[in-house]
Formats: structure tokens, C-alpha cells, sequence
């Protein structure tokens, strides 16, 4: 281990890191890298469960709670203090404005309140990429059907409509002619109410190509690591699930350079200067395309992917950036890996899981994570948020194998439902 590497271990110990809330049933990548490094380590989550084992102390309180939004903030500024916190991090969308109050009341590292407003506003992030002049899709505000219908004809089919705050592909429905408006403009509308009280929605431009998720490490304004993951399934709707993930990019060199100009340019225009940043990205025919951009860990697995191919603790690089500290980041390719997620096609109660002692034994598999157990009760999108009973995770020597040992060993394992 590098000197420096020794040294930063040493100031971490010990220090005080608080997590916003913990999405999906199981996500504790997070709280073991802060274990590992001797970082004690605060929640703030209304119900926790598997938390529990993680943390030094726990404060139940939902930081989603946008209706009384500034006691929310004052209730954890408090509890910061109280608790001598020096960093704060989210793996959560929605706890993003107030992990970005609280950061800026505090003076630690974190987004600006103005900027995690917009970044949680789909509306407000097209706009602000559009200032910004990023490459992104034509989007545009509606409230009512009527809206949505000219706003479609505007922009030309097909169209995709969604809530301005969302996640997890929720309420995301594609339209590809005028006859399917109507349907998509009501889903996503009751999904947008379900989720966030919220009425809002845009009609986008449908991109074409693979979607890729863009990730970064920033630390004084310096990108320290750069990779791209592939979705390699075409999402053609009308919903888009995510299910699966390979990393390194299977794109050319030159697609890649521009992606990573473009996710350079989101960087610096809104100011991430000490972050982890996770982007999403179309690589259409015209050339990548933002989506979306977050300034938190990747979502899913591709955390876990990227250690195994590329050796790089993402999490715990993430950790140690809230905590004001330079990672020490020395990607070391070790080939390719990727996971699937088995999510049910409809909606149930999970009886069991089938045919996971076969998938362990397929080529190249070298993990398998069940996060649900039986009983519970499964959604689908596009009326919830993905649900995921488990992932498959493979290596290869090449991306193609990883691809279709993937397809393999998820085709041995069913749900089963009632």
C-alpha cells in the first residue's frame, strides 16, 4: 500500500459518516466499506431493518419528507451535530435535497441545495442541460392530456412520458404513435401522484441505441476515475426495465472519449467538484445522448461489477470523498464482468425461487445475491419501482461471454408465484 494510501486510512478512522436512507432491501456495500475503513458510521432511515448490524446510532426519520421540508433538514442538521458527523452520503434520489441542505448548513461536501433542486427535477435537468448546451433529448413540460398530445406532435413519435420525479424506471411508458398517448399519459400520471404527490410530467424524445451508465469519482475538481457500463439490450418499451449491466464498455474508443467529454462537461457545469457522479446515457446514432445525472453511487450492482473487473472500490472511493479526503483510485483490469437481475414480469407474492444450485454452478458465475425472500410481495414496473429478487453476477475474458453466460445461468432460475 501506497504511503499516502496509509496515511488517509489513518485519518479516516474514527471519523463520523451519515447515510440518507438505504434504497431497496438489500444495499450494504455502502456500510461495509465504511466498516473496512474504521469509519463510524450514522443512518437516518424511517423503517430500518438490515441496517441495524451497520450503525452506531440510527435516527428514525424519513428524509423524503418534502411536505414539512425544513424541519426535516433541521431535525438532521441537529442530529449531525449531536453526532459529530464529518461527511454525509446518499445511495437514494429522493434524499438528495436534503442531503444537499444539510451539507451546505454544515460546510461538508455535497451538492448545492439550487443544483440537487434541479437534478431531482427532470424538467429543471433538461433545462439546466440545455443551458449548459449538453447533448440531451427534446423534452418538454406537461400538466394535462391535452398537453401531452401537442407536446408529443411537437416533438415527433415516438415519445416517452414520465413523472418529473421519479426512479427506477416508475411510471416510464412509451408511446409510439398518437393512439397510445392517452394510455401513457395516465399511467404515468397515477404513478407520479403514487410516488411523490406530484402531478408534473414530461414528454421526451424517444433515443435510440444501448443505454450506459457513466461513472465518476470527482476530488478538487479532478476526475480520478472514469468508466462506462453497458446495458446491452435494447430497451424498445413501451416500459424499461433494467435488468442487466457489463463493464468495460463494449463502445470504441472514440464513443467512449465523447461520452466521458460530455459527462466532463455535466461535471464541471454543475460544479461537482467533490463527488461521486452517476450518469445515464443513450449512445444513439448521433452520438451519446444525456439522460439522466445523479450525484451518488451507481444504482443496482454496477458498484460491485466495477470492483471485480477493474479492482476499484467505488463505495468506499465515495466514502472518502464526503469525508473531505483524495482517494487513492488505481483502476487494474482484470477482464470483464456484469450481472442480471431476475425480476418477476408480473405483479405476486413470492412463493419460491427455482433452479439457483444450477445457476451457481454455470459457467463464469462467481456470485449469486438473493435480496428477497419468500412472502414477499412483488411489483413491476412501470407501476413501481423495479423490484429485484436477485442478481446473477459472471466474469469473462470477453464481453461477449459475459453476456451469454449471463442469459444462461438466469435461464435455469424462475419465480415462482402466488
Amino acid at each position: 500500500m501506497p504511503e499516502n494510501a496509509t496515511d488517509e486510512a489513518t485519518a479516516l478512522k474514527n471519523k463520523t459518516l451519515l447515510i440518507l436512507g438505504a434504497a431497496g432491501p438489500s444495499k450494504p456495500l455502502l456500510f461495509q466499506a465504511a466498516r473496512k475503513r474504521g469509519i463510524r458510521t450514522v443512518l437516518i432511515k424511517k423503517d430500518v431493518t438490515w441496517e441495524k448490524e451497520f450503525c452506531d446510532e440510527i435516527l428514525p426519520l424519513s428524509v423524503e419528507n418534502f411536505t414539512d421540508f425544513e424541519a426535516t433538514v433541521a431535525a438532521v442538521v441537529d442530529f449531525c451535530r449531536e453526532q459529530d458527523v464529518s461527511g454525509i452520503i446518499t445511495t437514494f434520489d429522493s434524499a438528495v435535497p436534503v442531503m444537499a441542505q444539510v451539507a451546505e448548513t454544515l460546510g461538508l461536501h455535497g451538492p448545492s441545495p439550487s443544483m440537487a433542486a434541479a437534478l431531482r427535477d427532470k424538467n429543471a435537468m433538461r433545462e439546466r442541460f440545455a443551458e449548459l448546451g449538453l447533448p440531451s433529448a427534446a423534452s418538454i413540460l406537461v400538466h394535462t392530456l391535452a398537453e401531452a398530445r401537442a407536446a408529443a406532435e411537437k416533438i415527433g413519435f415516438p415519445v416517452v412520458i414520465k413523472p418529473t420525479y421519479g426512479t427506477g424506471s416508475a411510471g416510464v411508458v412509451l408511446a409510439h404513435q398518437e393512439s397510445e398517448v392517452d394510455a401513457a399519459f395516465t399511467k404515468a400520471n397515477e404513478v407520479g401522484l403514487n410516488l411523490s404527490d406530484c402531478a408534473d410530467l414530461v414528454v421526451e424524445e424517444y433515443l435510440d441505441g444501448l443505454e450506459v451508465t457513466v461513472d465518476a469519482l470527482v476530488s478538487g475538481g479532478e476526475i480520478l476515475f472514469h468508466n462506462i457500463s453497458d446495458n446491452p439490450e435494447l430497451m424498445p418499451g413501451p416500459v424499461f426495465p433494467e435488468v442487466e449491466f457489463i463493464t468495460p464498455t463494449a463502445f470504441p474508443a472514440e464513443t467512449v472519449d465523447t461520452a466521458f467529454a460530455a459527462n466532463e462537461l455535466t461535471i464541471k457545469g454543475f460544479g461537482l467538484d467533490h463527488a461521486v457522479v452517476h450518469a445515464e446515457m443513450r449512445m444513439t446514432s448521433r452520438g451519446p445522448r444525456l439522460l439522466e445525472l445523479h450525484p451518488r453511487p451507481a444504482g443496482q450492482r454496477v458498484p460491485q461489477i466495477i470492483a471485480r473487473s477493474l479492482g476499484v472500490d467505488l463505495m468506499g472511493a465515495a466514502i472518502e470523498i464526503a469525508l473531505g479526503h483524495r482517494p487513492v483510485v488505481e483502476p487494474r483490469r482484470k477482464g470483464y464482468a456484469g450481472y442480471r437481475a431476475v425480476c418477476p414480469e408480473v405483479p405476486g407474492i413470492l412463493k419460491s425461487i427455482q433452479g439457483l444450485d444450477a445457476a451457481a454452478e454455470s459457467p463464469g458465475v462467481f456470485d449469486i445475491e438473493v435480496v428477497l425472500e419468500p412472502g414477499a410481495r412483488l411489483v413491476t414496473v412501470p407501476d413501481a419501482v423495479q423490484q429485484d429478487a436477485l442478481y446473477v453476477y459472471v466474469e469473462a475474458d470477453t464481453y461477449d461471454e459475459v453476456h451469454q453466460r449471463l442469459l444462461a445461468a438466469t435461464a435455469l432460475i424462475s419465480l415462482e408465484l402466488e
